[in-house]
Order: structure tokens, then C-alpha cells, then sequence
């Protein structure tokens, strides 16, 4: 008799059955018909796991490549034992640990039944590639005993992740799993998400929290764009005074190897290198004056760059990449020591940095990914090294020349060169955990899907890179659905099939089951976040350009022909009366400004309704609650926005309130129409104050004050519209007023200084 190794076996003897039942029963042909759909489902089930997880009610991100499991259950309780065959590895510990955070099971192992944990290679064999197979393992489930065992202490440690994400309450104390096992391996080897550092400074226990919650979805490579947030043993001076000393970023750095997570050295240069080409020491390497870029060039430009990337080597033992952040070198070959600068010299410039990057980064035993972009020419990529991997496959950075063949010409030289590739994503909207639109710096989720399942396989990926901006993003926990998602596609790309359903499952994941309509609360908040970066104009200053910044110097296209002003974002100050008859021309009712306001009510509704969904799920969400208390002062921040221009819409009606008092000769009823439309400024000021205390003080929880975000824009932009001063001038003008009408000054001056409540609610 043939033995029966696996469900596919079953299902097979059972179709065999089913054809002999049905030639021997033809009066019994619509059972039969009926009989083959259930089966012909289950084969089906079985060969998408994703379906067959969700139909058992289970759910594994990423999902596994393969999974035989049935409707049976076995139950876990504190009395299974753990027995490692490896001893003392983070495997071992991050069971323990994790099944007692997520699941609050402390395993006391005075029981029969047993969870073995074990290394076997060549147990799982996926694939013809012996790097993915080495991250491979095989989970199985039976009612006396678990089964971890992976071909290499990585796979044994993503099969423990895989065990507790699969891991499901059944009543008190209990927990249950279904019968049956998983075969599990990745199909791309570099599963890389991004931490930008430009304008914030994270807490290292801050950071450790993410490499834990990074490892929980299988990431295993971090690219760590520093800046200034690292103390150069080369030059000190160049780092913030709160930065990572060398000691402190080796043991961030153990911290991820430990758990199979490689935290890769991030250098922007030489473009985006204001960071240090700022410091008067190192003007004189400036490209053409400007900060921005050093002159790539000049062999002293070399020497600086090199020395900064020893130094973080020395100070990131144990790591095998290096990241030679080549982004946006727009201006290659512009510096008077390069050859003339035209389109051909300035690739073979960008060329030339390369080359040289990377023999530099052999000779330390790193492997160099860069950014492969325009200026780069299509025609210069054969003078590539072939071991270089290529950081933005699907992107569009390809400024300058007809997209779309520029593109397909960037894949098939580097297919032709044998240069591997990432598939690059970008993770958020401005103010919101996801952009689900698709405009702005984030790219949708749908977008996001098509990347990988479309997009990425014409080039030969080694892995994905999910980007973390740090110049738009607020916070680092807006990222959490794009990082998981980029790291579900890179390990399964067969799954997710159903894009609505993995994100479903995220939001269970990653904040317990009792959460609700977290969904719709990641797409209002990008609805108010579209809101608040639509509302504001773009204006010129007063700043005169000098063109030694980025932002005066030039953009994408090129070096502008002279010095651009600086501009700034920015909205009117609010009306104020002109003549002695408090005659006053409303701004906000008029033109574009009446559309926000008028769209501004609605977002304020929306936002309370956000904030209201918020509270409650705070009260049930099983895990990252930190996550939520983020998204709560930034909806707060949304829904003050939004008040702001209802708060002006009303001083400004109270103005036109006292314009009419004062045309019929009714002082006072000007005077107090004038006094309420300070109150509310004031109150709108209040509002602000108390919103923004609270989003620093949320976000300093996980970051260093003083290096929370860009605050200039996020926290202060507010100020220019200058309702501060808007009130001292109306206060002037009141005053005024009243002494020129004859009316007691003292309780007027006492209102002014105080302020009155206005009857707007601040609260929830």
C-alpha cells in the first residue's frame, strides 16, 4: 500500500474514490458534482495558503509559502515545555518572551506535551538558491507536540515568529493552533526597510522596540540614513550633541544581528550633504557654492567621504552592506575641477564616484547598494561593478528624459551587467499612517502591489527597500502598514492575493483583535492629512536666494540660471478694520479661502469623528497603544487646522458685525463684537499651544526633544499667519475706538488682556 505522506496525497485518493463512485452511481450525478466542488475548494485552499489561514480564522505576515493544515486544533497551555536543541539562542528567548507579551502565557513545562525547537539543514528546500533557502524552516502541529526547525538559525527563528503569530486564544489561559505544518522559505533574500534620521533623533530603546517589532515580520536588513546623528571620531563637530558615540551604535547594531537583522550604514553623499558641507572647515569642497553637493572632482572630497564611512564601518562590526547613498546627484561634474560640464561627462562623473565608492568598500568587506538615477545615462551602466546592488528598481527617478524607455533601458542594462536590484517603495503620506489615494510623496497600497507583482519582476530583485522619509513623515510609526507590506511581498510574492484582506489582517496583528475600524480611521486621516498639505500657499519671501542651499541653488532638471528667493508655506493674516469706522474687506470669505473654509467644517467633523474611534480603540487594542496615542496628537493637530479656519471665518463675521454697530452709531454693540473677535483669536491660540505641547510631548516619548521632527514645519508653521499679531492690533484699534466713542476703557482694556471664552469647545 502506498503510504500517505501529505493532505495532497488524501485529496488525490479521495478524487480517485469520487470518479469510481460516480461510474458505478450515474443516478447519483449532482452528489458527485457537489462532492468535486468541496474538494476541488480544499485542493485550492491548500495551495493558497492566505485563503486557507483566513478561512481557519489564522493569520501569518508574511504569509508562508506553503501550508497543509486542517480544521483540528491542539491547545496550548502553561504546562508544555520548551526543549531547544539549540540551547540558549534568541529563538528560545523570543518565545518565551513574546508568548508571554502577546498571548500572556508563561510556559511552566510540568506537562507531557513539548514545543522542540531545532536546526536541521536541508529540511526545507524551496529553491535553487542557497541564501533563501538557508532562511527556510518547517513548522509542524500535532496534539502532542510542536515542531520549529529551520534550515539555519535564521529559519528556525522566522518559524518561531511564524508559531507566534499563529497562535490563537481559545478561553482562559488557552491558547490553540491547527493541525497540520508550513513549509516556509522567502523569495527575496534582502528584506530592507529605511530609518531616516535628518530632522529626528530616536531614543536607542525606541529603536531596539522597532528591530523587535521589524523581526516579528521577518525584515532582516535596516539601511540607517545617519546624517549628523553619529559622532565621527574623524570630526565630532560634525554630529548633533545628543548623536550616537560609536559604542552606543555597535550595540544597536548587535542588537539587530542578534535577531537576524543587519542595521546597514545609510552616508548621503556626495549630494544631500549639507550635514556637513555646512561647517565653514569644509566650504571650500562645495560644488559650484552650494552646501549641497560636494565636488565630486577634487581628491580631498574623497579622502572626507571615505573617512566618514570608516569611521561608521568601525562602528558597525559584523555588518556586510554599505549603503553609498548616491541620491539626487543632479549636479554631478558641476564643480571648475571636473571636465566641462555637460549630460555625458556629468554620468561618467556619477560613474566615477561609484567605482571608486565601491573599491573602497571591498577593501572593508561591504557590499555597496547606491541609488542608480539620473544623471546616470543608461548607455554608462556596463562601467558599473557587477556586484553593486541597485536601490530604486520601479521608481521613476528619471528626470530629464521620456520616462518610461529611460526606465525599461535602466532595467535591461543592469539585467545585462548582472547588477541586482531592490524594488523600492515609499511608505507614507505627510500626516497619515498610509496614503490610500496615491498622491503625495507615498505611494498607495494598490500602487504598492502592482510594484511587486508587476513592475519589479522585469528586473532581477534581490530584495525590496522600503523608504522612510523623514523630511515629509512626522513619525516613524506611520510606516508600520508600508514596511509590512513591502516585507509580505518580498517574502511571498504569490501573497497577499487580496490586498484588503492583508491589510485587514495587519490591523489585527498589530493591535489585537478587539480594535475596530482601524482601516477606516488610517483613510480618514489621510483624507485630513491631503487636507492640511493642500490648504496652505506656497509664496515667495522676502529671503533673497544666495544659492548656496539646494532650495536657491537648483532642482531636478538643473542648476537654475540665477539664485531662487526661499519659499515658504504660509496663509493670510485674518482682516482687519482700516479706517475709524472699523471698515473692514473679510479674506476668507472671498475666493479660494471660502472653499476651505467651507471644506474645513467637514474636516473638523471628520476628525472628531477620528479622534472619538481613537479613544475607544485605545481601550481595546492588546498592542502597540504607543501607536495610537501618535495618531491621536497628530488628528488633534488635524482637527486644529481645520478649526483654525473656522475660528478665522467667525472673528472675521464679528468684524463685519462691528463695521455695522459702528456705520448705525451703536458703539458698544461694535465694541463687544470687536472684543468677541478677540476672544476667539485667542482661543484659537490656546488651542494651538495646548495641541502642539502635546504632540511634543507624545513624540519625545520615543525621540530626543529638541530633535522631534521638522518642527519649523509641523509644529511652528502655524505662526506665520500671525493671528499673535493680528491681536495686538485689533487690541489697538478696540482701544482706540472706544476712548474716540467716550466708552469706559477699564473693562475693555481687563477683557483684552484676559480674554473672554467663547463658547468653542477644545476638548473631545
Amino acid at each position: 500500500m502506498r503510504k500517505i505522506k501529505s493532505s495532497e496525497d488524501i485529496l488525490l485518493i479521495n478524487n480517485r474514490n469520487i470518479q469510481l463512485y460516480c461510474t458505478n452511481k450515474l443516478n447519483k450525478i449532482l452528489g458527485c458534482f457537489l462532492i468535486f466542488i468541496i474538494v476541488t475548494a480544499n485542493a485550492n485552499a491548500a495551495k493558497d495558503p492566505d485563503s486557507l489561514l483566513h478561512k481557519l480564522g489564522y493569520s501569518i505576515i508574511p504569509t508562508p509559502q506553503q501550508a497543509d493544515l486542517t480544521a483540528d486544533n491542539v491547545l496550548l497551555d502553561a504546562s508544555w515545555k520548551i526543549v531547544s536543541k539549540v540551547g540558549d539562542d534568541i529563538s528560545v528567548t523570543a518565545l518565551i518572551q513574546y508568548a508571554g507579551k502577546f498571548h500572556h502565557l508563561k510556559f511552566n513545562g510540568n506537562g507531557s506535551k513539548q514545543i522542540l525547537l531545532n536546526i536541521e539543514p536541508g529540511i526545507v528546500k524551496g529553491t535553487t538558491d542557497p541564501e533563501l533557502n538557508k532562511q527556510g524552516y518547517l513548522l509542524k502541529i500535532s496534539p502532542q507536540e510542536v515542531q520549529v526547525t529551520g534550515n539555519s538559525k535564521a529559519g528556525l527563528f522566522y518559524g518561531v515568529q511564524s508559531l507566534l503569530q499563529l497562535l490563537k486564544k481559545a478561553g482562559p489561559e488557552q491558547l490553540m493552533l491547527p493541525l497540520g505544518q508550513i513549509r516556509d522559505w522567502p523569495n527575496l533574500q534582502l528584506r530592507m526597510i529605511h530609518w531616516d534620521t535628518k530632522n529626528h533623533l530616536d531614543r536607542i530603546a525606541s529603536l531596539k522596540e522597532y528591530i523587535d517589532r521589524l523581526a516579528r515580520i521577518k525584515i532582516n536588513i535596516i539601511s540607517f540614513e545617519i546624517w549628523d546623528k553619529f559622532k565621527f571620531p574623524t570630526d565630532p563637530d560634525i554630529a548633533a550633541i545628543d548623536g550616537f558615540t560609536p559604542s552606543q551604535l555597535q550595540d544597536l547594531v548587535n542588537y539587530g544581528l542578534e535577531r537576524h537583522i543587519q542595521i546597514v550604514p545609510n552616508i548621503q553623499a556626495p549630494a544631500h550633504m549639507q550635514w556637513v558641507l555646512n561647517r565653514s572647515q569644509y566650504a571650500h569642497l562645495r560644488a559650484d557654492g552650494s552646501d549641497y553637493q560636494a565636488c565630486m572632482c577634487d581628491p580631498e572630497t574623497y579622502k572626507l567621504i571615505f573617512s566618514l564611512y570608516q569611521d561608521i564601518i568601525n562602528a558597525t562590526k559584523g555588518v556586510d552592506y554599505f549603503h553609498a547613498s548616491t541620491d539626487e546627484v543632479y549636479y554631478a561634474g558641476v564643480c571648475k575641477k571636473c571636465a566641462p560640464y555637460n549630460p555625458e561627462n556629468r554620468s561618467l562623473a556619477f560613474v566615477d564616484f561609484v567605482k571608486k565608492a565601491h573599491d573602497y568598500l571591498a577593501k572593508q568587506k561591504r557590499r555597496m547598494i547606491f541609488w542608480g538615477e539620473w544623471p546616470l545615462a543608461p548607455e554608462h551602466i556596463k562601467l558599473l561593478p557587477a556586484d553593486i546592488i541597485e536601490g530604486v528598481l520601479g521608481s521613476s527617478y528619471f528626470v530629464g528624459r521620456i520616462e518610461p524607455i529611460t526606465e525599461e533601458s535602466y532595467i535591461t542594462e543592469e539585467n545585462e551587467r548582472g547588477i541586482r536590484q531592490l524594488i523600492y517603495t515609499a511608505q507614507t503620506a505627510s500626516l497619515a499612517p498610509v496614503n490610500f489615494t496615491g498622491g503625495g510623496r507615498g505611494q498607495s497600497m494598490e500602487n504598492l502591489y502592482r510594484w511587486f507583482t508587476i513592475k519589479a519582476k522585469r528586473g532581477n530583485p534581490i530584495g525590496s527597500f522600503g523608504a522612510g522619509w523623514d523630511d515629509l513623515g512626522p513619525h516613524s510609526e506611520l510606516y508600520w502598514l508600508g514596511w509590512t507590506a513591502v516585507s509580505a511581498l518580498s517574502w511571498n510574492n504569490a501573497s497577499p492575493k487580496n490586498i484588503e484582506r492583508f491589510v485587514a489582517s495587519f490591523m489585527e496583528d498589530f493591535y489585537g483583535p478587539q480594535v475596530r475600524r482601524m482601516v477606516d480611521i488610517y483613510r480618514d486621516m489621510n483624507t485630513l492629512s491631503d487636507f492640511w498639505n493642500q490648504s496652505w500657499d506656497k509664496v515667495v519671501t522676502q529671503v533673497p536666494g544666495t544659492g548656496s542651499t539646494r532650495e536657491s541653488y537648483g532642482n531636478s532638471d538643473g542648476k537654475y540660471p540665477f539664485p531662487h528667493p526661499i519659499n515658504s508655506y504660509r496663509l493670510p493674516s485674518p482682516a482687519i478694520p482700516f479706517t475709524e469706522g472699523l471698515n473692514v474687506r473679510p479674506v476668507y470669505a472671498n475666493g479660494k479661502y471660502a472653499g476651505l473654509v467651507t471644506k474645513a467644517e467637514l474636516m473638523e467633523q471628520l476628525a472628531t469623528s477620528v479622534i472619538y474611534r481613537l479613544k475607544e480603540n485605545q481601550q481595546k487594542a492588546e498592542h502597540n497603544e504607543y501607536n495610537l496615542r501618535v495618531l491621536l496628537t497628530l488628528t488633534r493637530y488635524l482637527r486644529h487646522h481645520a478649526r483654525l479656519f473656522l475660528s478665522i471665518d467667525q472673528l472675521e463675521k464679528k468684524l463685519q458685525v462691528a463695521e455695522n454697530k459702528a456705520a448705525t452709531g451703536d458703539a458698544n454693540g461694535a465694541v463687544e463684537a470687536l472684543l468677541f473677535a478677540n476672544g476667539i483669536g485667542k482661543n484659537n491660540i490656546y488651542e494651538r499651544e495646548e495641541t502642539v505641547t502635546d504632540m511634543k510631548a507624545v513624540f519625545a516619548e520615543t525621540r530626543v526633544p529638541g530633535y522631534l521632527t521638522l518642527e519649523r514645519r509641523y509644529f511652528d508653521q502655524e505662526e506665520t499667519i500671525g493671528i499673535d499679531s493680528w491681536i495686538a492690533n485689533l487690541k489697538e484699534i478696540t482701544l482706540k475706538y472706544a476712548s474716540k466713542n467716550k466708552l469706559d476703557i477699564t473693562p475693555i482694556r481687563h477683557i483684552l488682556d484676559k480674554g473672554i471664552y467663547t463658547g468653542e469647545n477644545t476638548g473631545e
